[in-house]
């Protein structure tokens, strides 16, 4: 897909992270011009509106557990079709 992991923001589900984590994030930001997060539906902190607002990025949900999709023959399909999706919004 041609898009590059620059770190994670949230390495621990369990816990938010701390000041000095989120201050290196953002330089990764700047640093590599990141133009795009992935996040996950599970996880909406507060914080990425300041990252975004800050930085220009795009914030894309990815849903690798098919949280929002109806059970069903064709929801991994589905899923993998809007995981493909959540990545080409990224490019």
């Amino acid at each position: 897909y041609g898009i590059t992991t620059h770190g994670t923001i949230n390495p621990n589900a369990h816990k938010q992270p701390g000041a000095h984590h989120l201050y290196d994030i953002s330089q990764i930001i700047r640093d590599r011009h990141t133009q795009c997060l992935l996040i996950e539906p599970q996880f909406k902190p507060k914080y990425l509106g300041a990252l975004q607002d800050k930085h220009k990025l795009r914030i894309v949900t990815l849903d690798p557990l098919a949280a929002k999709l109806p059970p069903g023959p064709d929801t991994y399909f589905q899923m993998m079709r809007d995981i493909t999706k959540a990545f080409n919004q990224c490019r």
